[in-house]
């Protein structure tokens, strides 16, 4: 009902619900061995206001003694949209009979509802005792309620210390008016008093009894304050719209912008079943691989066509050559981890391309292959365990098996397609050795290992060896370890080692550091083929356009024959990430310096410059050779200098064209120069 409340009488009794904090639910089985009429629940959690009891609910409650030496009854209850713990004060009556509900709970105003109860009550000298709901408040006349803590945050009153009956409290009116009254009596506690309730706060524990139950069995209802009311619309809330003297133009709204459009992107040269990057909507993939990994086939096709014409003067003579290369990949997607990927490059065989050498005897180069350069599968065990079994992936464990690449160091310690396999451990950290992260791969070749240690027979050797990358101390580490086995039995089995570590210093110098050693070859020291050390120190600094303007001085030292673990023709030599002066562009027959580093030592100093927006790159550099050690080991005849200048360019967003030119002297040697001019076009 609205309105004043009524007098408190045995036969209309009123409940009310205060603003405080000791008064939470606590959720309940329902049922008990005692009801009363009339008295309702609080909801599911407590909110900071005062709290509203559900106006329509059966309420069921039933008594239970706290395990603070009888002195307090806690009363429990339960209905069917929240549930509640309530504390009795000693001496207060409490609820021996039992009742049920014939009418609805009264409505509320200013924070307060009200119950009507019209069951009849005993008197006390039948021997029972009638409950009063307004003994389930906390005492608020001289006596502090103790708060025990429950489960998830919530709290319950389980005692009252000092054994101050709800009788003696003033209710104004036989009920209290509102909030404000009903609290100003629960700050008249003594100091004494209240360290008491703070001693015995800290020192009570919940017992673990109490289950919760939801409303509904697994749904709590949203938490609101029981005085809030749906409010009627006033126009004068909002503000009115602002009337524009000059609208705004349309052009001014393309403006914030900047002229900013979409980006072009070249499509992959074929697509077949889903394309790469569209947006939309995919229908349900199929689960030929179970639930948890959907296939999403689709097939695509990708690479670049190069041609370029190069004139160049080489150790052997002048040269004029145009040739042509295409690079294409195929990529079958079958789910998120599984694919089977394939490469090949049928102009060109080796290092060799299709093209026209023109000169006194202009002939016409017929190199063309299509023999897969690499062909493999790779997945994920965990997924594919995951969508067998039917559940999420456990555990990640890439894999992949075929003709594959071996590509670690940067393409220093391996450059090479292999048949072979490998499965790593990827995402993993290790505290005592404060590794923040790291993967590590486990991986063989059986065949098509090509290396200058087996005088260019790619069958006669075999490789089992791991590789491990690893961010920690500020840095980047990578550390490589095959043993080569020489399977044709000629005693060229050797170990190949190799370690990097890359971090910045003073935020300024970009450094890279790199070892790699061959060792313990069973041939004699002149028959040896990978014997001996690589190092490598590679620098750049960080100017005011990290972006742009990157200078760099790379330093090397080599020492007996040493050999990346597996590197293909076209990969070029050992030196190749160096300098520009290293590095052959695999199409017209561009002459370098000497890329082997079997006994030489130098340094290459360059910068590389981007124009605005990588518009462009303009690359110069200087580089040297220093011939050392006994000259039967060595490819360079003495020392060497080297120039060189690239310059590309992006004519759209599929097409690019390059030059380079070099120049290099060489001691004990022809000199040497190249210039050529490449077009590419990537789809």
């Amino acid at each position: 009902m609205r309105g004043s409340p009524e007098p408190r009488t045995a036969s209309n009794q009123h409940v009310g619900a205060v603003e405080n904090p000791s008064i939470l639910s606590r959720g309940l089985p329902r049922g008990g061995p005692a009801s009363v009429r009339g008295l309702p629940a609080p909801p599911a959690q407590v909110h900071s206001n005062a709290i509203g009891f559900p106006p329509t609910q059966r309420t069921t409650w039933q008594t239970r003694r706290l395990s603070s030496g009888g002195q307090t009854k806690a009363y429990q209850g339960s209905n069917r949209s929240g549930l509640a713990d309530l504390a009795i004060p000693p001496n207060s009556r409490e609820a021996e009979t039992t009742t049920q509900p014939k009418e609805p709970l009264g409505q509320a105003q200013s924070g307060i509802q009200f119950a009507s109860n019209s069951s009849k009550t005993t008197s006390p000298g039948d021997g029972t005792q009638t409950f009063s709901p307004f003994d389930a408040l906390p005492p608020l006349s001289g006596a502090s309620g103790v708060s025990g803590r429950g489960t998830q945050g919530d709290s319950f009153i389980s005692r009252n210390t000092l054994g101050a009956s709800s009788e003696q409290l003033p209710r104004p009116g036989g009920t209290f008016a509102n909030v404000a009254h009903a609290c100003q009596y629960r700050t008249q506690e003594t100091p004494e008093q209240k360290a008491a309730r703070e001693k015995q706060q800290a020192e009570l524990k919940y017992s673990g009894e109490l289950q919760i139950y939801a409303a509904g069995g697994n749904k709590v209802a949203p938490l609101m304050d029981s005085r809030a009311r749906p409010a009627e619309y006033d126009p004068t809330t909002f503000s009115p719209a602002p009337l524009l003297a000059n609208p705004n133009p349309p052009a001014s709204e393309v403006n914030v912008y900047r002229r900013k459009h979409p980006v072009p992107t070249q499509r992959p040269f074929f697509e077949l079943w889903r394309p790469l990057y569209t947006p939309g909507i995919y229908p349900p993939p199929p689960t030929w691989l179970g639930e948890y990994n959907p296939m999403m086939p689709h097939f695509v096709g990708f690479g670049d066509i190069r041609t370029g014409v190069g004139v160049h003067r080489l150790d052997s003579g002048e040269e004029f050559l145009w040739a042509n290369q295409l690079n294409l990949n195929m990529d079958l997607r079958l789910t998120a981890t599984e694919r089977i990927h394939a490469f090949v490059s049928p102009f060109n065989s080796g290092n060799r391309n299709l093209g026209v050498r023109f000169g006194d005897n202009t002939q016409f180069i017929n190199q063309t292959d299509f023999t897969f350069d690499s062909l493999f599968f790779e997945g994920d065990l965990g997924a594919l365990a995951g969508g067998f079994n039917g559940h999420d992936a456990k555990f990640d464990l890439p894999f992949s098996f075929g003709l594959l690449p071996l590509f670690y160091q940067n393409g220093i310690w391996a450059a090479d397609n292999v048949v072979g396999g490998a499965i790593a451990l990827p995402a993993r950290h290790f505290n005592p050795l404060k590794w923040s992260n790291f993967d590590a791969t486990f991986f063989f070749a059986l065949d098509k290992l090509d290396s200058p240690a087996f005088v260019g027979d790619n069958n006669a050797a075999e490789a089992f060896g791991t590789s491990w990358f690893i961010d920690a101390y500020d840095g980047h580490i990578e550390v490589n370890y095959a043993f080569v086995h020489d399977s044709r039995g000629e005693h060229r089995s050797y170990h190949n080692f190799g370690i990097g570590f890359t971090r910045r210093y003073f935020m300024r110098i970009s450094n890279a550091i790199r070892f790699i050693a061959n060792f313990d070859q069973s041939l004699p020291d002149e028959q040896r083929t990978a014997e001996g050390h690589l190092l490598l120190i590679e620098n750049s600094l960080i100017s005011q356009q990290p972006n742009t303007f990157v200078p760099y001085l790379n330093f090397f030292y080599g020492q007996g024959r040493v050999q990346s673990l597996g590197r293909d023709l076209v990969a070029g030599g050992i030196l190749f990430q160096t300098g520009i002066n290293f590095a052959s562009d695999n199409l017209t027959n561009y002459p370098t310096l000497d890329d082997t580093a079997v006994n030489t030592s130098g340094a290459a100093l360059g910068v590389n410059i981007l124009g605005a927006n990588f518009a462009s790159q303009l690359v110069l550099e200087a580089a040297i050779v220093n011939a050392h050690g006994s000259a039967q080991f060595r490819n360079a005849a003495g020392d060497q200098v080297g120039l060189g200048v690239r310059y590309q360019k992006p004519l759209n967003h599929f097409m690019l064209i390059r030059t380079d030119q070099m120049v290099g002297f060489l001691q004990g040697e022809r000199d040497i120069r190249g210039s050529r001019v490449e077009l590419r076009w990537k789809f």
